[in-house]
């Protein structure tokens, strides 16, 4: 037993390959695969991810995520199961007399758990984690998309002013060459030392001259 349980551990580290795993523990609990016992499964599944966290080996996602459906599994098979004994309590308790009372129609119970096979098991343990992954990776993409939209600037637009205004008077003052302000030259560059050069321009700072179109934009520090 030991030996199989080092080659699942070893499986789980090397491969990460939750099916081989799952393969390995029918063999090494004597299980049949035509017919699954959950809880066993389950039980024995817990018990190797215990051992890596014992070993502090990292846990594959994948692995926390099929021991989780593992779990919900067996718990309701568990709850089932006290479903059945529940009603053979009342079947079994003394008979009385119900002629005078009218008859209600029972509540709809569980159907019965049909034999569970490992191939529909690991069927079932794909398509689910496929769900999942899918949905977790979507809520990532949104999360993500929302944090950009509500992302606070790093600069302000009056700080980027100011910033441009310095450069200006460090340069001179006179004449300066807006392709001096912008490096590299690149589309964001350019628009982040345009856009405040635009409200200095607008507040009566700075003179801007641009003798044709697309052409060499000068600039000049207006005497207050």
């Amino acid at each position: 037993m030991d030996a199989n349980n080092d080659k699942i551990i070893n499986e789980i580290i090397i491969s990460y390959d939750w099916e081989e795993v799952l393969n390995y523990i029918v063999f090494s609990e004597n299980m049949d695969p035509l017919d699954i016992d959950i809880i066993q499964l389950t039980n024995a599944f817990m018990s190797y991810l215990q051992k890596m966290k014992d070993f502090d080996f990292r846990i594959p996602g994948r692995f926390i995520l099929i021991a989780a459906i593992l779990l919900r599994m067996k718990m309701e098979l568990l709850l089932e199961k006290e479903e059945k004994k529940e009603r053979k309590h009342i079947e079994e308790a003394p008979k009385i007399d119900i002629s005078d009372i009218k008859i209600l129609e029972p509540p709809m119970s569980r159907k019965p758990t049909k034999t569970l096979t490992l191939h529909d098991l690991v069927s079932s343990l794909k398509k689910t984690m496929t769900f999942k992954e899918t949905k977790y990776g979507r809520k990532v993409m949104m999360k993500r998309k929302v944090e950009n939209l509500i992302k606070t600037p790093k600069e302000t637009i009056e700080m980027k002013m100011k910033k441009i205004y310095r450069k200006l008077v460090t340069l001179g003052g006179d004449k300066i060459k807006f392709s001096a302000l912008v490096n590299p030259w690149t589309k964001n560059e350019i628009v982040d030392k345009l856009l405040p050069l635009l409200h200095l321009f607008k507040a009566g700072k700075v003179a801007c001259d641009q003798s044709e179109m697309f052409g060499e934009i000068y600039i000049s520090i207006k005497e207050i």
